[in-house]
């Protein structure tokens, strides 16, 4: 007489296998996505403490700069780094060394973000009319979310609702290439979130 497995006893063993190797998965991608998440909103903290430093010396925020067509990632707009201009009068060098980026969502160069696609990214919205002249004196850090627990709903987004607070309806006209969930605010003589 043979020793070996039966087909079923074989079926069995490889259905269980498959099993907790399906909920390993699911529980390690539950785990990276809280992680990004976190990694999202420690980065928005730290770029915000840059922004409220930037505004100590300076007495307002940077303003949104719309040479580059309403792009409004916050690495294009804190670094001035898409606009053509020589001038470091934002963040970088002097108040950080790198803007974070989204975790999943790297920009390696200007034509990687377009005007009607800039979901994923962080993105950075000052106050006011960019058009016009003035200080900023509010801003709005934002980034997407992967996770439903922590994200606003498209009443409390201002890209979404077309809101006056801090007059963000400016940007309101281009918001289906926005996907972001997740705001901080900052502004001058006023607390934050």
């Amino acid at each position: 007489m043979k020793k070996g497995y039966t087909i079923i006893e074989l079926l069995v063993v490889i259905s269980i296998a498959g099993i907790l190797m399906s909920l390993g998965a699911y529980s390690w991608n539950s785990v990276a996505s809280r992680s990004r998440d976190n990694t999202r909103k420690t980065d928005l903290e730290r770029i915000k403490t840059v922004l409220e430093q930037y505004a100590s010396d300076n007495r307002s925020y940077p303003k949104v700069n719309t040479d580059s067509g309403m792009k409004l990632v916050a690495e294009y707009q804190l670094n001035n780094s898409c606009t053509g201009s020589t001038e470091d009068s934002r963040l970088y060098p002097k108040y950080i060394a790198i803007i974070p980026t989204d975790p999943k969502k790297k920009i390696e160069n200007c034509s990687d973000v377009t005007v009607t696609d800039q979901h994923g990214y962080y993105l950075y919205l000052s106050s006011g009319d960019p058009s016009q002249q003035g200080n900023a004196t509010g801003y709005a850090l934002m980034a997407t979310l992967e996770k439903e627990t922590d994200r606003i709903s498209d009443n409390n987004n201002p890209l979404k609702n077309g809101s006056n607070l801090l007059n963000y309806s400016v940007y309101k006209n281009n918001e289906s290439a926005f996907d972001q969930n997740y705001i901080i605010f900052g502004g001058l003589n006023r607390s934050s979130n």
